[in-house]
C-alpha cells in the first residue's frame, strides 16, 4: 500500500475558523453539558491536544463536523475563533469514510480495553476492502499489518493482537468474549479454553458436539427456567448446602470463585423451593436424586415428602475411593470420606439396573483437575445415571457446576440440561469438554 494513499486517510492538518463550521445534522449522538465543561477547562489549562475531524467535499464552502463535537463545542464555550482539525477536502468513498470513522474511534477514551482491539481489527478488514489484502513477493501490493499500526498509530505486535482477538470473538461467540473490559481477561479466557494458536491467527478446535454441549449449559438462574412440565426422567440435583465453603475445604489449592452459597436462615425456604420445581419439572415417572449434607438429612426429607416425592429413609453414599477423608482436627476428628444422596421417585419408576447396592465407591476428582469446589468424578455421575435411567431418557442438573453430568449424560446417550450462574464455571466446563468430546 503506497505512503500516498495512506496520507490520503490521515488526512491533512489546518487551523480552520470555528465560524465555517456545521454539525452533521445525521448525527443523532447527545452531547454531555458536563462533560464539554471538563473539557473546556481541561483546554483551557493545556490546549486542545486533540483536533476534531472535518470534511468538506470539493466546491462546498463549509466544514461538517465529522468526529469531536464534544471539542468543538468546549472550543466555542472558551470563545475560541478557531480550532485545530484534520480536514478531508476531496472525495471520500463509503469504505474511506468508514476508515476515517474508525481511526476516529480507536482513539476514545470511553472503550473498554477489549472494544478498542475490535476497532483496530475493523480498521484493519476495511483497509483491506480499500486496498486488497497484502501479498509477498515481486510485485507485492495490498493493505498490510504494519499500515494499519502506522495509521491507529499503534506497534505492528498491538495489531496483530486485535485480529487474532476478533477471530475469536467471531468464532468462539459463546465465550462472550466482547462483554469482557479486560484484555488481559479475555486472553486469560482464551488460554483456558485451549485454543491453539497459530501464525497470529486462532484455529477454531471446537466440534459439534462441544457446542451442543456448551449451548446445554444454560448460564442463568434455574429457578428463572422456561422448561416444560414432566420433562424429565431424572434430575441429578447437587445444590448448595448452606456451609462455608472456603473455610471447609482442607485442600487451599482449590481457587474458590463464584461460588453462590444459600444463608443458613434461608435455607429451609431454597429446599421447599427447589424440590416443588423439581417436581414439576419431572415426567410421571421419574427418580430425583438430592444430593445433601447429614445435618440436613431431616429438613430435606421434608421437603421431598412435601413436594409429593417419595424415598427410601436409607441414602446412598459415594465412598470416597482410598480418601482419607476431609478434617480441620485431625488430632481429634476422623476424615469423613463419603457424601449421601437421596435417590426419590416420583410415580413407579424401575430401576435400570436393578439389584444394585447403595454404595457408589470411585475416587475424587484430583485437586490440580477440579475446575469447581464441589466437583464429582465422571465416572462415578455416569454410574448414577446408568443406574437409575435408560438411553435416551432426558436429564436435568439443576446446578450443574463442573458440567461433569453433561459429559457422563453424553457418553450413556442421555439428553441432558443444566443450569448455573458463573460464566468462569462454564468457560472452564467448554475448555475442558473440548479435549472429551
Amino acid at each position: 500500500m503506497t505512503d500516498a494513499f495512506i496520507e490520503k486517510l490521515l488526512g491533512k492538518y489546518e487551523t480552520v475558523p470555528i465560524s465555517q463550521i456545521d454539525i452533521d445534522s445525521n448525527q443523532h449522538r447527545e452531547m454531555d453539558p458536563a462533560h464539554i465543561e471538563k473539557l473546556a477547562r481541561s483546554i483551557s489549562e493545556r490546549g486542545l491536544i486533540n483536533p476534531v475531524t472535518l470534511y468538506r467535499p470539493p466546491q462546498h464552502p463549509r466544514y461538517l463536523i465529522v468526529a469531536g463535537r464534544h471539542r468543538f463545542n468546549a472550543m466555542k464555550l472558551l470563545k475560541q475563533s478557531f480550532i485545530s482539525a484534520r480536514v478531508y477536502d476531496y472525495e471520500l468513498s463509503d469504505y474511506e469514510l468508514r476508515a476515517i470513522e474508525l481511526y476516529e474511534n480507536i482513539h476514545r477514551k470511553d472503550l473498554t480495553q477489549v472494544q478498542r482491539k475490535q476497532q483496530i481489527a475493523h480498521l484493519h478488514s476495511v483497509m483491506q476492502s480499500i486496498a486488497g489484502v497484502s501479498t509477498t513477493g515481486a510485485g507485492a501490493h495490498g493493505h498490510r499489518i504494519k499500515d494499519t499500526a502506522y495509521i491507529a498509530g499503534v506497534s505492528v505486535g498491538t495489531v496483530a493482537g486485535a485480529l487474532k482477538l476478533e477471530k475469536a470473538i467471531k468464532d468462539l461467540p459463546e465465550l462472550g468474549l466482547d462483554k469482557i473490559e479486560s484484555e488481559a481477561e479475555a486472553l486469560r479466557i482464551l488460554k483456558r479454553f485451549a485454543t491453539v494458536v497459530s501464525n497470529q491467527h486462532i484455529t477454531r478446535t471446537t466440534t459439534m458436539e462441544q457446542h451442543k454441549l456448551a449451548n446445554n449449559y444454560v448460564l442463568g438462574d434455574f429457578f428463572e427456567n422456561t422448561l416444560d412440565d414432566g420433562t424429565f426422567a431424572l434430575i441429578e440435583c447437587d445444590p448448595p448446602y448452606a456451609i462455608d465453603l472456603p473455610n471447609s475445604k482442607k485442600d487451599s489449592s482449590i481457587t474458590i470463585v463464584d461460588y453462590t452459597e444459600i444463608a443458613r436462615v434461608d435455607y429451609s425456604d431454597f429446599l421447599y423451593k427447589l424440590c416443588r420445581e423439581c417436581w414439576r419439572l419431572a415426567s410421571p415417572n421419574s427418580w430425583f436424586i438430592l444430593w445433601f449434607g447429614l445435618e440436613h438429612y431431616a429438613l430435606c426429607s421434608a421437603a421431598l415428602h412435601a413436594a409429593g416425592f417419595v424415598h427410601h429413609p436409607n441414602p446412598a453414599i459415594w465412598k470416597k475411593g482410598g480418601s482419607t477423608g476431609q478434617t480441620h482436627t485431625p488430632d481429634s476428628s476422623l476424615g469423613n470420606a463419603y457424601e449421601t444422596f437421596f435417590w426419590a421417585r416420583k410415580g413407579s419408576p424401575k430401576l435400570h439396573l436393578p439389584g444394585r447396592s447403595n454404595i457408589f465407591d470411585y475416587p475424587v476428582v484430583p485437586p490440580q483437575q477440579k475446575i469447581h469446589p464441589t466437583e464429582r468424578p465422571v465416572i462415578l455421575i455416569t454410574d448414577i445415571l446408568r443406574t437409575f435411567a435408560w438411553p435416551g431418557m432426558a436429564i436435568l442438573s439443576p446446578f450443574l457446576g463442573s458440567g461433569n453430568t453433561l459429559l457422563a449424560a453424553k457418553e450413556l446417550g442421555m439428553p441432558c440440561v443444566g443450569f448455573d450462574l458463573s460464566v468462569n464455571y462454564r468457560n472452564a466446563f467448554i475448555a475442558r469438554s473440548g479435549k472429551s468430546v
